[in-house]
């Protein structure tokens, strides 16, 4: 499909496998623009302005599959090694899949064109306390700010969560984590595994901390969609029994 796309640009088939191949073992390795250069050839890609690249055709093209890639992978057990390299590879794509309508990608460009918005600590700067609130610090350039908004989702880490039920549920062997890299084991229906991989009669969950066992778990797919439906069906299964 692809290939198809591309065709009118000679792009060949052996071009767009190596690509792949190399987004699998590294995911957005390929891709390293600052972030200036990065938002300008969005705008390009997106508005047509430009020809679309290898990654962002395929991009295009897994956004339309991700029905079929959450039907394929979410009621299925795979191990925590397949579900960490698939889960890479989907989530490495959403630079290309997902992102900013394109009317609000190019407000974000006029804002920084006016001297508004300044994209010069958007790479992982270093943050220090200071006596106004925080110094950032990036690539020689160092700024003041009294107020910094988190909107970035921590990862699913379950060993990092101290509000209950989570920490007694681990110690009690009544929740186990799929692997460092990623959250909660858990069944097709949503119920808990143990440790010892069987599963918790009466405890279940769903969402965000069960990233491993599920896929894309922060679309509105995961909120409403077939994993949602399984558990209930599963609950109306018992009761019934």
């Amino acid at each position: 499909m692809v290939a198809r796309i591309l065709a009118p640009q000679n792009v060949r088939v052996t071009e767009i496998a190596d690509w792949l191949n190399v987004e699998w073992s590294d995911p957005g390795a390929q891709d390293q623009l600052p972030p200036m250069k990065a938002l300008r050839h969005g705008i390009e890609l997106a508005a047509g302005e430009v020809a679309p690249s290898i990654g962002y055709t395929l991009g295009q093209v897994w956004r339309k599959w991700q029905d079929t890639w959450r039907a394929a992978f979410n009621p299925r057990d795979a191990s925590p090694q397949t579900a960490k390299r698939l889960i890479d590879f989907d989530e490495g794509l959403k630079r290309y899949s997902y992102g900013p309508p394109l009317a609000s990608a190019r407000e974000l460009l006029a804002l920084i064109d006016a001297g508004l918005v300044d994209l010069s600590f958007a790479t992982n700067p270093e943050i220090t306390n200071s006596a106004q609130g925080w110094t950032l610090q990036a690539e020689g350039h160092a700024a003041e700010v009294s107020v910094i908004v988190d909107a970035v989702l921590p990862a699913p880490n379950l060993s990092s969560i101290a509000a209950p039920p989570l920490p007694d549920l681990i110690s009690q062997g009544l929740l186990s984590q799929l692997s460092s890299d990623l959250a909660a084991a858990t069944a097709p229906d949503g119920t808990l595994r143990a440790p010892d991989g069987r599963p918790v009669p009466g405890l279940c969950l769903l969402g965000r901390l069960a990233l491993g066992s599920v896929t894309a778990v922060d679309s509105l797919h995961d909120c409403f969609g077939q994993s949602a439906g399984r558990w209930a069906q599963c609950v109306i299964d018992r009761l019934s029994v």
